[in-house]
C-alpha cells in the first residue's frame, strides 16, 4: 500500500499508527502477481 484516498484527499504518510476508515480506498503498487494476491481476499 502506497497511499489511501479518504474523502477526496490522498494520504501518503501512513505510518504504523495509521488506521483505515470505512470508505477508504487503497492505492497499491507491485508486480501483477503481488497485487493480485493482495486484492484476492478483498472482493
Amino acid at each position: 500500500m502506497v497511499a489511501v484516498e479518504r474523502d477526496g484527499t490522498v494520504l501518503t504518510d501512513t505510518g504504523p499508527e495509521f488506521r483505515l476508515h470505512s470508505g477508504d480506498e487503497l492505492v497499491i503498487a507491485g508486480t501483477d502477481d503481488g497485487t493480485n494476491r493482495f486484492v484476492r481476499p478483498f472482493p
